[in-house]
């Protein structure tokens, strides 16, 4: 796996969004399972509950400990997945959009709505999430504690 960008974050009134865009070498269906499978999103991201469909529930257990999550607000197979993220600091939107490319899909995840220093936590943290993600599509591992650690001084020093 290749040295990833940071993300763009983005002004937007008072609060500020994250946006991140990844390539990746996987069918649009790989990707998308990815996405809403709780065996996959166990693998790259915590343990979920999903109601697949709009006004259905998107909720993240990370370690017993945070959770997150909301209703879903879009939900169409293969093409877009956002939902409410509600964190007892953080009330923001989480949106995965998807498109095909020539050598596979292109996934583009924006983190709307939150503070100044909720957008640094969060860059770093779908940062890692999103290598850890890239991993489990080409069947390798990645630790999350580890590019996560790394990722921190970079979202800190964007912003």
């Amino acid at each position: 796996m290749k040295d990833q960008p940071v993300g763009q974050v983005e002004k937007v009134g008072e609060t500020y969004s994250l946006v991140m865009e990844r390539d990746y070498v996987a069918s649009r269906p790989e990707v998308w399972d990815a996405l809403i499978s709780p065996g996959k999103l166990l693998e790259w991201l915590g343990t979920v509950e999903i109601d697949a469909r709009v006004g259905g529930s998107f909720k993240i257990d990370f370690d017993g400990e945070d959770q997150a999550g909301g209703r879903i607000l879009l939900f169409s197979p293969l093409n877009v997945l956002e939902f409410e993220w509600g964190e007892p600091d953080i009330s923001s939107t989480v949106l995965f959009e998807l498109s095909e490319t020539a050598e596979g899909t292109h996934l583009r995840l924006t983190h709307a709505r939150q503070g100044l220093k909720e957008v640094q936590q969060t860059g770093a943290g779908w940062h890692a999430h999103l290598d850890v993600f890239e991993a489990v599509l080409v069947g390798a591992r990645a630790e999350w504690e580890d590019v996560y650690k790394a990722a921190v001084p970079r979202y800190v020093e964007s912003v």
